[in-house]
């Protein structure tokens, strides 16, 4: 008996000395109270952190001035966020985040207004890594502050546009209603633990957490394959000497996506939430490699449509189960009465194809299009009748389909890309169908 206490005693202490090696180099991050930039002075007005398995992923605090009322911070006064973040996010993957957000808080015709000024966000924001911190500041009169890491990269006037990325974090309609509601709540907590997580997210995310406690840095391969087989993996790709693995992962409420990376054998890193990356695993092994070696505007297309479209869209539509595959057909040479392509599957993959799959047919002729975005709308035209199950619907009629695709896109915010492939490729043939249809 005692022999199996001592043993039981032994395991705990490791496992508090493993949780003490996870969280001390993070324990604690402390925002000042006080910021002053130009004429204004600022106040912590709240602070907010967003987890992951029970790991931080970001800290972020706003300030504004102790005069104005936190109902009236989206007005033409000044305000600033402070994010300090733990995890790896790609600029790129930040910015579309960040614009889609934008256009939820926004009329079509705001959103116009402003399109312009928010593109130029891809150049201010790098890729963030672990201890990086990043501002948004607004001052009337002089527009929105970027810094990254006491660098200012750039400044974009308008209070319009300094409203809509506010309204980002704090608007009617905001990335994470949790982190809206704690930068409001006036906690003004300089210093952040990861003890303010409420108890049902911790629970849930240390769960999840336990799954990936002993992967570190360093970590051999096959001992990484171990703990998480490549079977289990969502995509997998490789280039040269290294590697890439992403694993879906549930959170609190929803799911995400960790991505490993291998260099020579060994774990480099991680991230959360890596679009470009996963879109670029996920077509390594599901789009004919013929796009992407030799239709250069046809590959930056399928890129950029799996990296816009809305993160539930994208879920739906890449799973393993029933994917959807790009491949080509030619309109000249012999290529155009008969081609093939090849895509497959090692017996290491997780299960593919269990419940069908989804052939998008792509022309070669797609390339000689003035514009990528008029490519684009073609394929999230295409990506739009998967998502909405149309090949599923027999009795719905063509000329239905056509127009539910067509509004889809719309939705989901693409009306440039839509007109602009309405203006190169046209359909007259669909408008025929439709009038024959209504009358």
């Amino acid at each position: 008996m005692n022999q199996i206490k001592r043993k039981f005693l032994l395991f705990g202490l490791i496992w508090v000395w493993l949780n003490l090696l996870v969280f001390s180099s993070s324990a604690a991050f402390e925002f000042p109270s006080n910021y002053e930039d130009e004429n204004s002075a600022m106040v912590l007005q709240g602070t907010a952190v967003k987890g992951f398995f029970m790991m931080k992923a970001f800290l972020a605090a706003l300030y504004g001035e102790p005069a104005n009322k936190l109902e009236d911070i989206l007005s033409d006064v000044p305000k600033r966020i402070e994010v300090y973040y733990f995890l790896s996010i790609p600029g790129e993957g930040l910015v579309n985040e960040t614009k889609r957000s934008m256009r939820l808080n926004t009329t079509k015709d705001e959103f116009s207004q402003l399109e312009a000024r928010i593109s130029q966000m891809y150049v201010l924001f790098p890729n963030l890594r672990p201890r990086d911190r990043y501002s948004i500041t607004y001052i009337p009169g002089t527009g929105t502050k970027f810094v990254y890491n006491d660098q200012l990269m750039g400044t974009i006037p308008g209070e319009d546009f300094a409203k809509t990325l506010f309204s980002v974090w704090i608007g009617k309609k905001p990335l994470d209603a949790k982190i809206k509601s704690d930068l409001l709540a006036k906690t003004k907590t300089a210093r952040i633990s990861l003890g303010q997580m409420n108890t049902a997210e911790t629970t849930q995310l240390d769960v999840e957490r336990s799954k990936y406690r002993f992967v570190r840095v360093g970590m051999k391969r096959d001992q990484f394959l171990k703990l998480h087989p490549k079977s289990k993996a969502r995509t997998y790709r490789s280039a040269g000497n290294q590697e890439w693995l992403s694993y879906n992962f549930m959170t609190f409420k929803k799911t995400d996506v960790i991505t490993f990376q291998l260099t020579d054998g060994l774990i480099s890193g991680w991230s959360i939430n890596d679009r470009p990356e996963i879109v670029e695993e996920y077509l390594s092994e599901f789009c004919s490699q013929s796009f992407i070696q030799s239709y250069p505007k046809i590959s930056r297309a399928l890129h950029a449509a799996l990296n816009k479209i809305p993160w539930n869209v994208f879920w739906a539509i890449t799973g393993r189960s029933r994917p959807v595959l790009f491949t080509e057909y030619h309109y000249t040479d012999v290529g155009r009465f008969a081609n093939s392509s090849e895509i497959w599957t090692s017996e290491d993959d997780a299960p593919t194809f269990t419940k069908g799959m989804t052939i998008i047919k792509l022309s070669t002729e797609l390339e000689d299009a003035e514009s990528v975005e008029s490519i684009e709308g073609v394929v999230l035209h295409e990506l739009a009748h998967r998502f909405l199950e149309h090949a599923k619907k027999k009795d719905l009629a063509v000329c239905q389909r056509e127009m539910e695709a067509n509004q889809l896109v719309k939705e989901w915010g693409f009306e440039q890309e839509f007109k602009a492939a309405k203006e190169r490729f046209g359909h007259k043939g669909a408008v025929q169908n439709c009038e024959a249809e209504k009358q």
